[in-house]
């Protein structure tokens, strides 16, 4: 039987390069196993290429200083050989472990044996699509950040479907523009805006800004019931643990209340209504 063939790098970039502000600091898996020998061969580099290509590159100038969590899994599905390059398609999933993921499986590329992965003005059909999907990534961090401050970086992201278009693998780039096109849509204003006002709650109440934090929470908590259920039911999933318990020591009953009303999971009201009950016991 024919082993997998995982290639896998975890860099852990803050401990060797200087501060860059949102430092990238990405997981890369690249699995190969589907690949006839030659071309598992051929690629059992481009992990290593793929971390530098990522972690050793400033997406975003220096403006804050943490670091911010990709992973990024690349499955290569088949291989053709032309005569004048390897052809490859793959799948990729990629996220920032936390509220932003995709999974894209149309995507084809060729790729050089001898592996050297570079940014460059010159769009290239494998790490065109690594751009694409960082840039998004970047924008909606900076959407905590600032209201809407993610623009710039969906722009970059725009700027790579429309490099795009002119390539020989154009296959998948008309959903990508779709994805950019609703995500950047008068619709999902809200959306993203309710993103800034919930995270910028958490960050004052982490510093002990008490006031800042409910006034930021209140106003995020304001678009919980005009938005999409389906957007909706994965900040739940995501956030409802965290932010009950930030409800509860901030004393804020009436928020609590509206969460059990608007949640639609059952697990989850069953825990606001235990931290509400907190909050009573304590008036």
């Amino acid at each position: 039987m024919r082993h997998a063939v995982v290639l896998l790098v975890i860099a852990v970039v803050a401990l060797s390069l200087p501060v860059l502000g949102q430092q990238i600091q990405a997981k890369i898996e690249v699995v190969l196993d589907k690949l006839p020998l030659d071309n598992q061969q051929k690629l059992q580099n481009l992990g290593t290429e793929l971390d530098q290509y990522i972690n050793n590159y400033q997406w975003c100038p220096d403006d804050y200083h943490y670091v911010v969590p990709v992973t990024v899994s690349v499955y290569f599905e088949e291989a053709k050989a032309t005569s004048r390059e390897d052809r490859y398609e793959a799948r990729l999933i990629i996220s920032n472990e936390s509220d932003v993921q995709y999974s894209d499986y149309r995507w084809d590329f060729n790729l050089d044996p001898n592996l050297n992965l570079q940014h460059g003005t010159t769009y290239d059909p494998f790490t065109g699509m690594i751009d694409f999907y960082m840039y998004i990534i970047v924008a909606f961090e900076f959407d905590r950040l600032q209201k809407l401050g993610g623009n710039d970086y969906f722009q970059k992201a725009r700027n790579v479907v429309e490099q795009a278009k002119f390539s020989r693998f154009v296959r998948g780039w008309d959903r990508r523009e779709i994805i950019l096109n609703e995500t950047l849509s008068a619709d999902n204003q809200a959306s993203r805006e309710m993103r800034f006002y919930y995270y910028t709650g958490i960050y004052y109440f982490d510093f002990g800004e008490t006031t800042d934090a409910k006034n930021y929470l209140i106003k995020a908590i304001s678009y919980f019931q005009g938005l999409p259920a389906s957007t909706m039911e994965r900040f739940y999933s995501l956030n409802y643990h965290r932010m009950g318990e930030v409800l509860k020591l901030l004393g804020m009953k009436t928020e609590l209340e509206l969460l059990m009303q608007i949640d639609p999971a059952q697990e989850h009201k069953d825990y606001y209504q235990t931290q509400w009950k907190v909050v009573v016991e304590e008036e």
